[in-house]
């Protein structure tokens, strides 16, 4: 879904292990998201703020059953984030970029 309406693609957009530059801190940290699109407005922000990422493998384990039904809070507060996001992606946007004044990009 954030693939589709934001357009970011990472291969596991949820994995917990991010590692960034303090610096860019400031651009990127979320705004909207409270829950499960935190990580989906973080690279939605290094997306416009041209900072460029890469990833790597990382081993992940299948979850219980038990606790994939405790998701379907989490799933519908996911949507409802993401349908806030989408719609303010323009003044989301503008914010980013007058609050970019520090930006690092990857090497």
């Amino acid at each position: 879904m954030c693939e589709f309406l934001l357009g970011v693609h990472p291969s596991d957009i949820n994995c917990g292990m991010k590692i960034f530059r303090r610096s860019i801190w400031n651009t990127i940290r979320p705004v909207y998201a409270t829950g499960a699109l935190i990580n989906g407005e973080m690279f939605y922000a290094l997306k416009n703020a041209n900072i460029h990422w890469r990833e790597t493998h990382v081993p992940h384990y299948p979850a219980s059953l038990d606790a994939d039904r405790r998701q379907y809070p989490v799933i519908l507060r996911t949507f409802k984030e993401l349908w806030k996001l989408k719609r303010s992606r323009k003044s989301f946007a503008a914010a980013r970029k007058n609050d970019a004044h520090v930006v690092a990009a990857a090497p």
